[in-house]
């Protein structure tokens, strides 16, 4: 297990390093359930890719990565345009220790569906954000769970 999670380290490093130079990587935090790093990529202005990686006290870790729609321009308040998102990804995340649990402790994986609303401010260049998402865990049992958050980012 501890080697999927490099993988994906890896791989955010990877897409972190090509996306530096056009300007469209953003890094910065979520506050919510999970509180931790954020980290996006605009594939194109209709397209991008997210992912987080948090940790508490009752959670040691949760990855997630997500393929997102985005839609300029939902609506606007005051002069200012709101846009949205919406999309497609998976969770991976450590349970938390009970003692009478049924399920075993381990990992759960899960389909993750987000959705939400965000402002990107020109100069300097930071996305703020929050957003929803449910969770349908599937391994090691079919259960569901809701993700929320409100965070920011940079992009350089």
């Amino acid at each position: 297990m501890k080697n999927f999670i490099i993988i994906i380290i890896l791989i955010n490093i990877c897409t972190f390093s090509i996306g530096y130079a056009a300007n469209n990587t953003g890094i910065g935090i979520v506050i919510g359930d999970p509180t931790g790093l954020s980290f996006k990529h605009n594939i194109s202005a209709r397209n991008s890719i997210d992912a987080a990686l948090s940790w508490s006290d009752s959670i040691p870790i949760l990855l997630h990565g997500d393929y997102l729609w985005n839609r300029t321009k939902l609506f606007t308040l005051d002069n200012t345009p709101i846009d949205s998102f919406f999309g497609i990804g998976a969770r991976l995340r450590d349970h938390e220790k009970k003692k009478n649990a049924e399920d075993n402790d381990g990992w759960q994986l899960g389909a993750r569906m987000p959705g939400g609303i965000r402002y990107l401010f020109n100069d300097p260049r930071v996305e703020v954000f929050t957003e929803l998402a449910l969770i349908m865990n599937l391994i090691p049992s079919i259960t569901v769970d809701f993700d929320f958050g409100i965070g920011a980012r940079f992009f350089f």
